[in-house]
């Protein structure tokens, strides 16, 4: 007998709502912990005195951590019991927010990033993985709620710790009382997470099979839209409609809402529907909103195209790594790591991208690799299984 199966023998209808409650715990403490710490980066520039460019390369470290942490993860949950790996990956990010203020100069700042985003990309991975765990005992759709509770923790940790940056409270004081509230919370939450058997006698990395490539593919879709609507909106709405600070800001904080209400609603709208269906009319909105934000005369149109566009994406993301996860049981955290490492490739090309070809013809027109990200989900919908996700 299975670790899942002796879970849903020994459990009860109240410790599987604990074990969503503790599932959906991982997704606000990932939100909140970076949420909480984007904001503090101007402090940790200035008191290590880097310039824009060196910040940079010290940004990058963390980028490359979570690269390596994404496939690590996988690797580490054919071999380990997923929630005690949950577990030691929430305390590990809970400990490294602290770090970055204590670092010892520049190299050392890079090398606590690099672990930062080695943290960062591994409880992705298992903490999507326990969400699809949850799926499956529930016998329906939880993962784009979870990524509902990422969005709105990442909000609460920005605009906290704005607060608490314009109150003058040092970096070196803020981050450790993160770091120890987090903390508290995956220790909280540890008991209820859901024990995955290790795949022992299957490869860690297998060939992906072609389903997995096209869940992949969509992922970075998804992601690389997302990446340039993060780095781009703003910079669109002020040089091609002259928009003022406050309008251009309202692009982001359009598209950054209606994805958090997309995903909070996503799961219910999959029950209904079925994925497939529900990815395709997600992929159409997000055609539409692309459209309008590069044909808008005016501020506000091109504001609603943004909503549009981050409502399309909502969901689309957390049905391909629950697709995933079903398309390969034996495995599902190389599989879930496999789809999160295409998917965040394409959020970290996405920005530099669209600035290189900016730079030959014009944002407009370099913003067209949005609409064709959009646009290309709908034929890779076709590798999602048609049927509603129900108990």
């Amino acid at each position: 007998m299975t670790l899942e199966a002796r879970y849903v023998r020994d459990g009860t209808t109240r410790r599987l709502k604990r074990s969503r409650y503790a599932v959906a715990s991982l997704f606000f403490l990932l939100g909140f912990g970076f949420g909480s710490w984007a904001v503090r980066i101007p402090d940790i520039q200035n008191r290590f005195g880097l310039s824009k460019a060196v910040l940079g390369m010290a940004l990058f470290a963390l980028a490359i951590g979570s690269l390596i942490g994404m496939p690590l993860a996988g690797f580490l949950a054919a071999r380990f019991d997923g929630a005690r790996l949950t577990r030691a990956c929430a305390v590990t990010l809970a400990v490294m927010i602290a770090l970055p203020p204590f670092s010892l100069g520049l190299p050392g700042l890079a090398v606590v990033l690099c672990l930062f985003g080695a943290a960062n990309g591994a409880l992705g991975v298992t903490m999507n993985t326990q969400a699809s765990a949850l799926e499956r005992l529930l016998g329906r759709p939880v993962l784009s709620s979870c990524h509902g509770v990422f969005s709105i923790g990442g909000l609460l940790g920005s605009l906290s710790s704005g607060a608490i940056a314009t109150a003058g409270l040092p970096v070196t004081v803020h981050l450790p009382i993160v770091s120890l509230a987090l903390l508290a919370l995956s220790v909280s939450g540890g008991p209820y997470l859901i024990p995955t058997e290790p795949a022992q006698r299957s490869p860690a990395f297998s060939r992906p099979s072609r389903a997995l490539l096209a869940f992949g593919v969509l992922a970075f879709c998804v992601l690389f839209a997302e990446g340039s609507v993060t780095d781009w909106s703003a910079v669109y709405l002020r040089e091609h409609l002259l928009a003022s600070p406050v309008g251009a800001a309202m692009g982001y904080s359009g598209f950054a809402m209606a994805m958090a209400l997309g995903r909070l609603s996503g799961d219910r709208l999959a029950t209904a529907w079925g994925p497939r269906r529900l990815v395709q009319c997600a992929g159409t909105v997000a055609v539409l909103g692309s459209a309008s934000i590069l044909l808008a005369p005016a501020v506000w149109l091109a504001v609603v195209g943004f909503a549009l566009l981050g409502a399309g994406l909502s969901v689309i993301f957390p049905i391909a790594l629950s697709g995933a996860a079903r398309r390969n049981e034996t495995q599902p955290s190389s599989a879930i790591a496999a789809v999160s490492t295409v998917g965040y490739l394409g959020f970290l090309l996405g920005p530099p991208l669209i600035g290189f070809l900016a730079q030959l013809t014009n944002l407009r027109g370099s913003l067209l690799i949005m609409l064709l990200c959009a646009a290309a989900v709908l034929p890779l919908s076709l590798a999602l299984r048609g049927r509603r996700v129900t108990g």
